[in-house]
């Protein structure tokens, strides 16, 4: 369970990074690896929050507030990530 979350999270952030767009590729390349570790380290932080919300669960109501969370914090991610492609709901 904890290894399919950590795989989705980071296979999400492998296809934002194929996402070429013209901005992206004026970019120096210490700048675009600078942005692209910094977004993968609040990733991780958010995972190791997630991961220890849950190893502190002692029943299933707070294990439910720990997917919960997670859900909300994954339903934000997709709506910057909309936002940021200009989609619409």
């Amino acid at each position: 369970m904890k290894t399919l979350l950590i795989a989705s999270l980071l296979l999400g952030s492998v296809g934002a990074f194929a996402d070429h767009h013209e901005e992206w590729d004026k970019l120096p390349f210490a700048e675009k690896k600078a942005k692209m570790s910094e977004k993968l380290d609040k990733k991780m932080k958010m995972i190791q929050e997630n991961k220890s919300c849950v190893d502190g669960a002692k029943d299933d109501a707070a294990l439910k507030a720990c997917k919960d969370k997670m859900m909300e914090q994954k339903k934000e991610m997709k709506e910057k990530w909309d936002k940021k492609k200009g989609k619409k709901k």
